[in-house]
């Protein structure tokens, strides 16, 4: 049966696809038992499964889980029962070995038998509901938990149930893969786990499956058919496909062809097919153009001159077959089309008045998606006539140019110290700024230090390598901010929470601190570097550390108010005072701060009491809202 004969056919719901090694074809899982093989254009029924059977291939061995109480690997039977293990989830091959993921651990086939692999006393009796094999390192998924089988078992957890763990074979821009959970598509990126956010696609909840080229990733959703993402430039492309509208994807398979096979419970599509017709085409664009390698604005005008060297940057994309675009270009219209030899860049040397560039691209040879067409215009020779003239009048200019400047000679050494001045001036408030700003109370060093000695006295070593790491990093942390202005939100929440957990330990957990951001972008919102931690130091001094009479809380606000990022800090503690002490420490974080603002337009900074209901002291920073 051929590939096409059983598209036009067979509407067999399919699992699952997977390339078997083993027998180098495509192997495609059935719903209702049994299993597909693929290769060369033809289709390779296998009916060794009986009806509602699951079945793999794994090592160029079958693997059958009937319904009843056994399991078929290879030619030998095993009881489900003496196994001690009622369901099977997933069959992968690796390292020359079938393992097995069942409701109670993994088993391993080898060399005829059938073995528990010991996970440890929790893990043996956990459903192991996955396999994956991402760069040649073992996966496995139990309902709340990813485990990395090559780094000791260290889990990544998540506080809702996964439905379905989508991993990259070759992470991209810090991206490793995604988890689907029950809310919704979580991202892991740079190690760590975010919700998946994509502008203009707010209603995405469920990913059905992912494929990725380079630096695009193909997401196959519920909500939105296909949407290819450029994880380079974050741009979202929505495609539309030809698969019936109530069908659930339930896996995507990219062959070394080029070929995107969808596994759906209305049966098997692959190819262009998977597209609607107007969405075959390739996408074309002209990204960048540079005169003289210097680059220049895109318009539909570009000004030269004759002998310039024009080069243009193309952006190709296809969803399926990208290593089968041609392009070519046309110099006017009517002129003949030029193959584009190195694919997406094209030097060109301008040799007319005016020429009238226009780009195509086309996978089949027929039907070709084009772009605007770029006029570039160039200068004739008649300059060269007023050339001499021009010589002598600038001579001119330069010989009054020259007596102004012996004229005004004194005047201008004059300008110049007033200017030497002033830059000294002021690289000596931007030097004063970085050192105030990095100060950290020695009293604090101190007793954090003597913390840690007392917690090594009381064989607390855990707690004190935990306090060592801690500080550690807010050590680093101040040193590399020493070199910036701006850091990202991130990074300073996080310097906060190192800094905080320590005078928490400091002062005996006597205050409670908490942080609330609405949802921000915490990664893409830069903030001047240490804006808050002085704010957040006064009102542990001299806010909750004086209570006697109650919990002291600290409260960190940000949120978004029109075009500013609104920071609050507010704490219940003994309110403002009259104190030496406090006056001239928060007089010198004030004057700093403000001195700091001023070059934000719009910037504010305001110390109060606090209007919110059990609270006494209120700061209030207004910074100008900036994302990258």
């Amino acid at each position: 049966m051929t590939a096409q004969e059983f598209e036009q056919r067979d509407h067999t719901s399919i699992k699952s696809i997977y390339y078997c090694e083993a027998l180098d074809k495509l192997a495609f899982q059935l719903y209702q038992g049994g299993s597909l093989l693929y290769a060369n254009g033809d289709f390779e029924v296998l009916n060794q499964a009986g009806q509602n059977a699951l079945h793999w291939i794994a090592c160029g061995v079958e693997v059958i889980h009937e319904e009843w109480d056994s399991i078929k690997i290879a030619d030998a039977y095993f009881e489900k029962i003496d196994q001690g293990f009622s369901v099977l989830y997933d069959v992968i091959c690796h390292e020359n070995k079938i393992w097995l993921a069942t409701d109670r651990g993994i088993r391993i086939f080898e060399n005829g038998n059938l073995l528990r692999e010991d996970l440890g006393s929790v893990l043996n009796e956990e459903p192991i509901r996955d396999l994956e094999i991402i760069g040649g390192r073992l996966f496995f998924v139990t309902d709340y938990e990813i485990y990395d089988w090559s780094d000791n078992l260290n889990p990544f957890t998540f506080q809702q149930k996964i439905t379905k763990y989508l991993a990259l074979p070759n992470p991209v821009n810090d991206i490793s893969g995604f988890v689907q959970l029950e809310s919704g598509p979580i991202i892991i990126k740079s190690g760590r786990a975010k919700q998946l956010y994509l502008p203009a696609y707010e209603r995405l909840e469920t990913i059905y499956s992912l494929e990725q080229q380079g630096d695009l990733l193909y997401l196959f959703t519920k909500e939105y058919p296909l949407l290819i993402w450029n994880t380079k430039t974050n741009e979202i492309t929505e495609q539309r496909l030809s698969i019936p509208e109530d069908a659930r994807i339930n896996d995507t398979y990219h062959d070394i062809y080029g070929t995107v096979w969808l596994a759906t419970d209305h049966g098997l599509y692959s190819g262009d097919h998977l597209l609607k017709k107007e969405d075959v085409l390739p996408e074309i664009a002209i990204e960048r153009i540079f005169v003289n390698d210097d680059e220049v604005t895109l318009h539909k005008e570009i000004q030269a001159q004759i002998g310039d060297l024009i080069k243009i940057e193309l952006a190709l994309t296809h969803w399926s077959r990208y290593n089968d675009i041609e392009v070519s270009y046309q110099q006017y219209d009517g002129a003949p089309w030029k193959s584009v030899t190195n694919h997406i860049n094209l030097e060109y040397r301008v040799r007319s008045l005016s020429d009238e560039l226009r780009f195509r691209a086309t996978v089949d040879g027929q039907n070709y998606a084009f772009t605007d067409s770029i006029n570039i215009k160039s200068h004739d020779d008649s300059w060269r006539t007023y050339f001499y003239a021009l010589i002598i009048l600038g001579g001119v200019l330069f010989l009054i140019a020259m007596l102004m400047m012996i004229r005004n000679r004194s005047e201008m050494d004059k300008l110049q110290s007033e200017a030497e001045l002033l830059r000294t001036q002021n690289a000596a408030l931007t030097l004063e700024q970085k050192s105030e700003r990095l100060q950290m109370n020695p009293h604090f060093i101190f007793n954090v230090l003597n913390s840690i000695k007392g917690l090594v006295a009381l064989n607390e070593n855990k707690l004190a390598q935990k306090s060592i790491g801690t500080f550690s990093k807010m050590m680093r942390a101040m040193l590399e901010q020493s070199r910036a202005e701006m850091i990202n939100l991130q990074e300073e929440l996080q310097f906060l929470k190192n800094y905080v957990e320590l005078e928490q330990m400091i002062r005996e957990e006597s205050f409670d601190f908490e942080i609330e951001s609405h949802d921000l972008d915490v990664e893409a919102i830069h903030i001047p570097t240490m804006i808050i931690q002085p704010f957040i130091e006064n009102a542990i001094i001299h806010g909750v550390a004086p209570l006697m009479d109650r919990r002291g809380l600290i409260r960190l606000d940000i949120m978004k108010q029109d075009h500013f990022l609104e920071i609050r800090i507010i704490d219940n503690g003994v309110g403002l005072t009259n104190t030496k002490t406090s006056k001239n420490h928060t007089s010198v974080a004030t004057r700093l701060t403000q001195e700091r603002l001023a070059k934000y337009p719009g910037a504010k900074l305001r110390i109060g009491n606090s209007e919110e209901i059990g609270f006494s002291t209120e700061v209030k920073i207004l910074i100008p809202f900036k994302k990258e």
